[in-house]
């Protein structure tokens, strides 16, 4: 009967600090968030005062304008499947 009282009670404290931490991680996710629009607010008054090319928004953490790398596009691959023909 101790045993099956303890477990229980271990159990319960167990659940407990996982509702802790998920409440803790919700949390944490929201400040992130809050923090990453304010952010993305500071970068847009950056812009708006010195632009998207300045060393201003660089060093506020945008990446320059002229700095920024263009993705190559991929060329179609050929096809090389073998089509059936109708006889």
């Amino acid at each position: 009967m101790r045993l099956i009282t303890s477990t229980r009670s271990a159990l319960q404290q167990y659940n407990t600090l996982l509702s802790e931490i998920d409440e803790a991680q919700n949390n944490f996710k929201a400040l992130e968030k809050e923090l990453a629009d304010m952010s993305e607010r500071m970068l847009t008054g950056v812009v708006t005062h010195y632009g998207k090319d300045s060393s201003e928004y660089e060093k506020a953490g945008g990446t320059r304008k002229s700095e920024r790398r263009r993705r190559k596009q991929r060329s179609p691959k050929p096809t090389t499947g073998t089509a059936a023909t109708a006889g």
